[in-house]
């Protein structure tokens, strides 16, 4: 038979990535449709989204694993899309793009919990998938393991089963970049 074609856009790894999720949000067509592509050939489901007021309908009406937007979209900006999501979503990575890369709005980015911010245009698709790649471990490392038993072996409840609330609370604020403080016996 005939040799293979080499694949333009390999499947990273040994793993099947198509169940992951992504949001693109951007007012510029030209940039959705090139995230929209590199990321579609990659094996993801991706989903656009041209202002930021639909991107945020959108990731209320399903579940995303990563959410590109851009930081100027009508409707709603990229960093109160950000805020938003980051509160109701924690898990929820984001990518925040800008032609107008400006140190203060990077840094607010970042303490919002964004993955990255880059700028405008975008390196290639390999940049591209790289981070949803980072993006998608780091939500994996945030969601807690399902498991009964998980919060009863932690280390945390030493045995008690009255300690199991706490454990799981704590779970929970762990995806945040909260303060805790425990107090009492």
């Amino acid at each position: 038979g005939l040799p293979s074609a080499p694949r333009m856009f390999p499947r990273v790894g040994a793993t099947r990535v198509s169940s992951a999720r992504i949001l693109v949000a951007d007012d510029e067509a030209g940039v959705r449709t090139f995230l929209a592509e590199a990321l579609t050939r990659s094996g993801y489901e991706v989903v656009q989204a041209e202002d930021g007021a639909a991107a945020l309908r959108a990731a209320r009406e399903a579940r995303f694993d990563v959410v590109f937007t851009d930081l100027r979209l009508p409707e709603l900006d990229g960093m109160a899309l950000l805020r938003t999501l980051r509160a109701e979503q924690p898990q929820l990575q984001v990518v925040v793009l800008t032609a107008y890369s400006e140190v203060s709005t990077a840094v607010e980015a970042m303490k919002l919990g964004a993955l990255d911010y880059l700028e405008k245009p975008v390196g290639g698709p390999a940049v591209v998938r790289e981070l949803v790649l980072r993006g998608l471990s780091r939500r994996a490392s945030l969601v807690p393991s399902s498991s009964p038993r998980a919060a009863a072996d932690s280390p945390l409840t030493f045995g008690a089963p009255a300690r199991r609330p706490v454990v799981d609370a704590l779970t929970k604020v762990a995806k945040t970049s909260a303060t805790v403080l425990l107090t009492g016996e």
